[in-house]
């Protein structure tokens, strides 16, 4: 019995590629429902093998090369690039011999082993700029400000980054897996609607980009994010992370302008992760003896705003850290200080730490990769400085000690009062 996956790249392979419609009335619902770029709509079996049939007539040689898929539950998405010469009628066009190469997403929905429903993602616009047709507008319109996409919008960097695209006056929309615009890596049905209308996109993948698999998804994603006409991508990466690199890979090789912003260990762990360990006086986690170079979610986000916003950071790679190293046990005692009291590092084994995850309410299947992770990047191959801020900013970094003596002031590390 073919899978889902087999079923949708038949009509890529078999209809698609060499015309044979026959495939599609097989494997099509009676119920089959078509939704296209600029509202374009269909139904039934014969309604997809009219639109098939007439790409195959504007392009007789019309070729797509799938180049990625994801099967999740009743969901199929496919990225494909297509090839051709521009030899019929298409959308009004004359043929113009033109060569294409577009781009192109499909997401399919299936019900009892037949698609059921499908969504087509392309760039209307750059498919008619490679046929030839002028499409310069009768009268001038007024320059738009892009759509931003951030995904993790409630995140330690997702959430500065909105907050200063807002204040600039860019439209933004926010994602999560609980706010308005839903996200959900592991749910492919709400990528496409979150890039619905989206011309940049701030990538943020949960749990890491180190776990298996996310660099797949990842690229998954950005092909998507592509194929929708999503012309900017900035991801956030992480420091020595093998996955990281590949998922780096793959936003590079998307098609979009791209800027990775490669980032050393967060200031904001400490209080926004770990808020109740320094509350309380002790910070015990791996990393030994180790120095990290901590960096403030700040300058993360004034680095990503700013990749987002000026094409000058298009194609750069930022690897962000701190102004200077600190061992865990000398973050501790600076936090100590600024709040008043001591704050004690006691070094755990990886196993110990992902214990501890668990006993605060981390499924275990995330809190052992986590704790793994946090003992790999702290392992001594991050202990260096970079220029990475001063150089996409023209500042130095924030400093740990700045860090903690302004968010101490906040009340983030107060004990709770006793009520008499």
């Amino acid at each position: 019995m073919s899978t889902n996956a087999e079923v949708a790249k038949r009509v890529v392979n078999e209809a698609v590629n060499h015309g044979r419609m026959a495939t599609v009335a097989e494997v099509m619902h009676p119920e089959y429902r078509y939704h296209g770029p600029g509202g374009a709509e269909a139904e039934g079996p014969e309604g997809a093998q009219r639109i098939i049939g007439e790409f195959r007539a504007a392009f007789s040689d019309l070729r797509a090369e799938i180049t990625s898929e994801i099967a999740q539950g009743d969901l199929v998405a496919l990225t494909m690039v297509a090839t051709g010469t521009h030899d019929g009628d298409l959308m009004g066009l004359a043929p113009s011999g033109a060569k294409i190469e577009l781009p192109i997403a499909i997401v399919s929905r299936f019900e009892d082993g037949q698609i059921a429903e499908e969504w087509e993602y392309y760039d209307s616009a750059t498919l008619i700029s490679q046929l030839g047709a002028d499409t310069t507008p009768d009268t001038p319109t007024a320059p738009t400000a892009r759509t931003t996409l951030v995904l993790g919008a409630s995140g330690k960097t997702g959430r500065r980054v909105v907050d200063r695209l807002t204040a600039a006056g860019y439209p933004v929309r926010a994602a999560s897996r609980s706010g308005e615009t839903r996200f959900d890596w592991q749910d492919q049905a709400t990528w496409a609607p979150a890039l619905s209308g989206v011309d940049a996109a701030y990538i943020t993948y949960y749990p890491d980009l180190a776990f298996p698999g996310a660099a797949d998804t990842v690229g998954a994603f950005a092909d998507l994010a592509v194929a929708n006409g999503v012309r900017r991508l900035v991801l956030l990466s992480g420091r020595g992370e093998e996955g990281a690199r590949q998922a780096e890979l793959r936003v590079e090789n998307s098609g979009a302008d791209w800027t990775l912003v490669r980032c050393a260990f967060f200031n904001q762990n400490f209080s926004e992760t770990f808020v109740e360990p320094v509350r309380h006086g002790v910070l015990a986690m791996p990393g030994g003896d180790t120095a990290e170079p901590f960096l403030d979610a700040d300058d993360i986000a004034d680095v990503v705003f700013a990749a987002l916003t000026d094409d000058r950071h298009i194609g750069q790679l930022y690897e962000l850290t701190g102004p200077r190293l600190l061992t865990l046990a000398e973050a501790a005692g600076e936090l100590g200080t600024a709040i008043g009291r001591e704050v004690r590092y006691i070094p755990v084994t990886p196993k110990e730490y992902a214990s501890e995850l668990v006993t605060h309410g981390m499924p275990e299947e995330e809190a052992v990769p986590i704790a793994e992770l946090i003992a790999e990047v702290l392992d001594g191959r991050n202990s260096y400085l970079t220029d990475g801020v001063e150089r996409a900013l023209g500042r130095p970094p924030r400093d740990f000690a700045d860090y903690a003596h302004d968010t101490a002031a906040t009340g983030a590390w107060d004990l709770e009062r006793k009520v008499s």
